[in-house]
């Protein structure tokens, strides 16, 4: 199981949105990441980092890293708006 930490630029944003506590909810999931208990939708992100990934919940998007026992959040937006 992983250890979730998200950056606190991304606490107000998440703050913000109406269904806040389940976004966190879904975020907290990511404790399972290689695991089958949980179904997330995530994809791999092409580029230099091998272990940047990108969790999609509804219309948002979620980038976050995975090191060996830790998941960092890193940046949050709605779709389009997250990668660039």
């Amino acid at each position: 199981m992983y250890e979730i930490k998200i950056k606190k630029k991304l606490d107000g944003f998440i703050d913000s949105l109406e269904n806040s506590e389940n976004i966190r909810n879904k975020l907290l999931d990511l404790r399972y990441f290689n695991s089958r208990k949980v179904h997330l939708d995530i994809v791999r992100v092409k580029g230099k980092k091998k272990n940047l990934y990108r969790l999609r919940i509804g219309r948002l998007r979620f980038l976050f890293e995975v090191l060996e026992s830790m998941i960092i959040v890193k940046m949050g937006d709605y779709r389009g708006s997250v990668y660039s």
